[in-house]
This record gives structure tokens, C-alpha cells and sequence, in this order.
């Protein structure tokens, strides 16, 4: 009769035991679900971040394209310009010189006023 009592004593220490035991891991794995879904959360919202980044970017990167190319434009009409200036014809007389000279200086003021709107 002691060994049963005694064994039946043991038996419910251990059932004790074994309940402190499975409420301890359900804490921690209501624990560890809770930390993993935090860091879920954290990294969704790094991705989205990481998204808006690459997006501004990408629209830097066309404003600084067209910039490029509104620049070259002028460029390019500026050369044109010169070259036309080197072929101002002497035998005219200096006034119909200058009015040609004088719109395409005010056309190439006009592009440059308007690649400078483009930088601002």
C-alpha cells in the first residue's frame, strides 16, 4: 500500500510538472509567434520602403535624362549657331548681318531661359 501511494504520489508530481512544463512552451511559443510576426511586419515595411527608394530613383534618373537632352539640344543649337555666324556673308551690308544674328541670339536665349526653367 505505501509503494502505491507513494508511486501515485510520484505520478502526480509528474503530471504537475509535465502541466508547469506545457504552460511554460505554450507562453513561448505565443511568444515566439508574436516576435516572428513583428519581424514580418518589419520587413514588409523595409520592402515597401525599399520600393519607394528604387521608384524615386528611377524618376531622378528620367528628370536627369531629359535634362541631358534638353542640354544637348541647346548645345547643339549653339554650335549650329556658330557655324552660321562663321558664314555671315561679308558682302551684305552689316545691317542684314546683325538682324539675322540678332534672332538667333534671341531664339538660343529663349532655349537656354527655358533649359534653365527645367533645372529649377
Amino acid at each position: 500500500a505505501t509503494d502505491l501511494a507513494s508511486l501515485q504520489s510520484e505520478l502526480r508530481g509528474s503530471r504537475e510538472t509535465l502541466r508547469a512544463r506545457e504552460a511554460a512552451n505554450k507562453e513561448r511559443v505565443t511568444s515566439l509567434e508574436g516576435a516572428v510576426s513583428a519581424s514580418d511586419a518589419k520587413l514588409r515595411a523595409h520592402e515597401v520602403q525599399h520600393s519607394e527608394n528604387i521608384a524615386s530613383l528611377e524618376n531622378e534618373l528620367d528628370a536627369l535624362r531629359a535634362h541631358l537632352a534638353a542640354v544637348q539640344s541647346t548645345h547643339e543649337k549653339v554650335h549650329v549657331a556658330k557655324v552660321d555666324m562663321a558664314k555671315v556673308d561679308v558682302a551684305k551690308p552689316p545691317s542684314a548681318n546683325k538682324d539675322a544674328l540678332v534672332g538667333e541670339v534671341a531664339s538660343l536665349q529663349l532655349d537656354l531661359a527655358a533649359v534653365q526653367d527645367k533645372v529649377q
